[in-house]
């Protein structure tokens, strides 16, 4: 099999492992006299330090474009919002890179550290990115 299957295996799977935890939040809501225990999914819930950056950064750009606000306001938060979202940018990727090798390292039992799977996305981006330039230079000429 090549690589690319390979990703789309991980990328079903996960789709498949979100569709379970949405179904059974579901079920836990339609019916909370019989609730399935779902503790065991509270440990894998990484996203939500990476939303409450964005929101903050969508906040700031809320501001920026409300119409009921002087223009001194609109003014101080594109100062504000753009600065941010530029250095936010980054901190979020970086987060999500965490968490995924946190996500990894913990489905295989901790036996490989997160810090070791961190290099190995790592790596696996910088040579996706190099093979898109190639591809992108190679069908310009």
């Amino acid at each position: 099999m090549r690589a690319t299957e390979y990703l789309f295996l991980v990328v079903i799977i996960g789709a498949f492992m979100g569709l379970v935890v949405l179904g059974t939040n579901e079920l836990n809501n339609a019916f909370p006299q019989n609730q399935i225990n779902n503790s065991y999914f509270a440990g894998y819930d990484y996203s939500s330090t990476i939303t409450n950056q964005a929101n903050k950064t969508f906040s700031n750009f809320q501001k920026l474009g409300d119409t009921e606000t002087s223009w001194f306001s609109r003014i101080g938060a594109g100062i504000v919002a753009i600065p941010y979202a530029v250095i936010s940018f980054p901190v979020m990727l970086a987060e999500a890179f965490w968490a995924l090798s946190t996500m990894i390292s913990k489905a295989l039992g901790n036996f490989v550290p997160s810090f070791i799977i961190l290099a190995i996305i790592g790596f696996m981006t910088i040579e996706g990115v190099r093979r898109l330039m190639e591809f992108f230079q190679r069908s310009r000429a």
